[in-house]
Formats: structure tokens, sequence, C-alpha cells
């Protein structure tokens, strides 16, 4: 899977996707990741969430982050506040 940046902003991206979007280029059947970052695409890395304890934390999602190259999920826990131990 891929991501693609648009105005610097990532979004998962397709090979498919990128073959509807530019009808009129012929791509190898099997782009590299070079060829590939010369259209602002580039690998992604689906993460699992980290563990935390529901009762006391809280995980939030931060968007898609690059790590050498590659992009993937990016989260945070945090301990949850007052507010947030109230309705648990």
């Amino acid at each position: 899977m891929y991501i693609k940046l648009t105005d610097g902003v990532a979004k998962r991206y397709t090979l498919r996707q990128l073959h509807k979007d530019n009808p009129n280029t012929s791509f190898p059947k099997e782009p590299t990741d070079t060829l590939l970052s010369g259209w602002d695409i580039y690998p992604y890395t689906q993460s699992d969430m980290p563990d935390c304890d529901e009762a006391t934390q809280a995980c939030d999602y931060l968007g898609l982050a690059e790590t050498d190259g590659v992009y993937s999920e990016n989260y945070v826990v945090r301990a949850k506040t007052q507010t947030e131990l109230d309705a648990y």
C-alpha cells in the first residue's frame, strides 16, 4: 500500500488509483519506490495501535508520519483527563 502527498498532506493511495489518475501514462507492472517518489507516492505500512490501559489512558491518532521513507500511522498514549475519567 502507498500514500500520496498532496500539498504536504499524506493520504492513502493505490497503484490502481495512479493508473486511473494518469490514463495516458504507462507504468511498469511493479514500479520501484524511486519511480513512485517522482509522483509524490511513497510506501505505507499499516501499524497497530499501541497498548494502553483503557481505564486510565487514551490513545490519540496523530495522522500519518514518515520514518526512513516509509509512512505509517502515528499514535500517542496519554493519561486521560479528569473529564474522560469521569465519563468512563
